[in-house]
């Protein structure tokens, strides 16, 4: 048990107004570790109640998990937005509405994050490389086939 609560302390950081992208990226991670991404994404409909106990037990305490994690990542601020939420769905995406004002374009996302400083490209290129691996693509980058030719 004191492993989950030390790994738990290490792999988040406390969300404010000035560290969204970074804290999303961190959270997100640490949910896929932990298996509990999907209740926030959302592959599927989740469950109702009627429907299956078992399954809707499962996706419940998955749910409730995800949530936590959440909701303990929060500062005092966001945790106030989002406290009344028992979806970690609606409670992740609330948290983006929020706080996720960068531009949707992805090269301006990029210049954005690399022009400010450029111990920043330092930063990013741990982050990306961190959620390529997690989605299992950072082989793609490493490899030195060149892609096929159209």
């Amino acid at each position: 048990m004191e492993a989950k609560a030390t790994l738990c302390k290490t792999a988040l950081e406390v969300l404010d107004k000035n560290n969204y992208i970074s804290w999303s990226v961190r959270v997100k991670t640490y949910l896929m570790t932990q298996d509990l991404w999907a209740v926030i994404d959302l592959v599927t409909e989740s469950p109702k109640e009627e429907d299956d106990e078992a399954t809707w037990k499962a996706w419940s305490k998955k749910n409730f998990m995800a949530l936590h994690m959440i909701q303990n990542s929060c500062g005092p601020d966001s945790f106030y937005k989002i406290r009344k939420i028992s979806s970690a769905n609606a409670a992740w995406y609330k948290l983006e509405e929020i706080y996720n004002d960068m531009p949707k374009n992805s090269n301006s996302v990029i210049h954005n994050v690399l022009k400010k400083d450029t111990r920043n490209y330092e930063n990013w290129s741990v982050k990306i490389k961190t959620y390529l691996m997690a989605q299992d693509l950072w082989h793609i980058i490493e490899s030195s086939i060149q892609p096929p030719k159209q």
